[in-house]
């Protein structure tokens, strides 16, 4: 995740077609006068609406050029599912679409956070249409809003909240999100630090689990005792998160954070209740963790 989305090969190759940049610019005026490349993908196969929707601030211009295309293709006639052209005369076939990554038109707005764009397909496509697509992986196994959760994306976790109420089985679709390695919304966003992203993720989504372990065993927890973010400790404590979780080496969250020396982690799981005397799977408690490593400040905050 936070990979580049719209990638490069190792020598830059320039779109060959016009629309593409006019529509990632928002040059309406100039965008209209190439009509024949709107269909057209470049180099990483991308289409003018990967590039419109990369707009995380969308004026209305590119609010505009969206207007256009709608009008100019039919939503109907559908291009194959999996197809990777976007020569077909149909707007849906250019929102289905994948760029060399594997991303479709809503992967990629969803994890830009370009929001007003996303209101005008699910207005152009209906919700229906637009939920699907939202819960399509890409290459990487992540799916758009898991994209805009490691970057710390509020913005698209309302939307897609919003895109899904009242559905219960697509909200807990939704709430089990998982890429190859196990990793779901709770992990990314504490893996990239975002507390205010966790702490809108409990308000949001109740139906998410705060103490899944991912496929390495690593649990939330854990990643925000390693990554010192002692504001995300106490925010999952709060969503009900133990703090005496154990990784597959035996380590408790505290023992992490005495290893990377990690200050504040550690006076918020013991705040919160972490038993200092726990041992890992060699014997070891996270004052002897910390001596080993010569974290002398983390020894004087667990003696």
């Amino acid at each position: 995740m936070g990979q580049n989305l719209t990638r490069q090969p190792a020598k830059e190759v320039l779109s060959p077609h016009p629309a593409i940049p006019l529509a990632i610019k928002g040059d309406y005026d100039a965008f209209i006068k190439h009509p024949d490349t709107y269909g057209k993908v470049d180099a990483q196969d991308n289409n003018c609406l990967h590039g419109l929707f990369t707009a995380t601030s969308a004026t209305s211009e590119h609010i505009k050029i969206f207007h256009h295309l709608s009008t100019h293709f039919s939503p109907s006639s559908p291009a194959p599912e999996g197809s990777s052209s976007a020569s077909s005369s149909s707007l849906l076939s250019l929102v289905r679409s994948k760029n060399n990554l594997g991303c479709n038109v809503v992967w990629i707005g969803v994890a830009y956070q370009s929001i007003s764009l996303l209101d005008e397909l699910v207005e152009a496509l209906g919700a229906a249409e637009v939920k699907g697509l939202a819960m399509v992986p890409n290459d990487q196994g992540d799916t758009g809003i898991l994209a805009a959760v490691s970057r710390g994306g509020t913005a698209s976790l309302g939307w897609i909240k919003g895109l899904f109420e009242g559905d219960k089985e697509g909200m807990e679709a939704l709430a089990r999100t998982t890429n190859k390695d196990g990793t779901d919304l709770v992990q990314a966003a504490v893996g990239g630090r975002h507390e205010g992203t966790v702490r809108s993720l409990i308000s949001l989504f109740p139906l998410l689990g705060y103490g899944a372990a991912n496929d390495k065993g690593i649990y939330p927890m854990h990643l925000a005792a390693e990554r010192d973010c002692g504001g995300i400790v106490k925010a999952l404590k709060e969503a009900g998160a133990g703090v005496e979780v154990r990784d597959k080496n035996g380590a408790t969250p505290l023992m992490v954070a005495a290893f990377v020396g990690a200050k504040d982690a550690a006076r918020k799981l013991i705040d919160a209740g972490a038993d200092k005397e726990k041992r890992d799977g060699e014997g070891r408690r996270a004052v002897d963790l910390a001596e080993i490593k010569n974290m002398q400040e983390i020894v004087d905050i667990l003696k």
